[in-house]
């Protein structure tokens, strides 16, 4: 029952799957699928797992400092998907956080990251960038133009009054 779920939640959420793509979707209750979902924590000391690793860590940290609990009530967020593309928008009281990633290679497109956003925020700046130091997002934080170019996450925080940088 729970694979069937979960075989038919991928299904309406990636439009265009095929047969193949459901079938090779893994089973929950499959002891394989919990086996290879385990870290080995001898690669997070490769210099190429450590990069996630920070990310990781960052994400985590920035998650316990921004997200507070009231923020994470279901009536406070929603999740909107452009495509391929993700944008999970939290509504604080002092300021707004959304987290929006490139999930696909495929079919990405450039969206206007404030279509359809309930936010009163004046100001928004980049948070955290999945992306590396040497690479930029196109990204205009006045006009809400994005265009990523390869799967990534952005999270931004948006300040609802004009003259407080409390927390920023």
């Amino acid at each position: 029952m729970i694979t069937e779920g979960r075989k038919k939640d991928f299904k309406e959420f990636y439009e265009g799957c095929n047969a193949t793509q459901i079938k090779n979707i893994p089973d929950p209750q499959d002891e394989k699928t919990f086996f290879a979902s385990k870290l080995d924590w001898e690669k997070w000391q490769d210099p190429k797992h450590q990069k996630i690793f920070q990310i990781h860590k960052t994400f985590i940290h920035h998650r316990r400092k921004w997200l507070e609990p009231s923020l994470r009530e279901r009536n406070q967020w929603e999740a909107v998907h452009f495509g391929d593309i993700m944008r999970i928008f939290y509504q604080g009281t002092h300021y707004d956080l959304m987290v929006i990633s490139a999930l696909r290679k495929e079919n990405l497109r450039p969206i206007n990251i404030y279509q359809q956003l309930k936010s009163t925020a004046l100001d928004w700046k980049i948070l955290l960038s999945s992306a590396y130091k040497n690479e930029k997002n196109d990204i205009n934080l006045k006009t809400g133009e994005l265009d990523f170019k390869k799967p990534e996450t952005l999270v931004l925080i948006g300040n609802k009054k004009a003259n407080e940088n409390q927390r920023f």
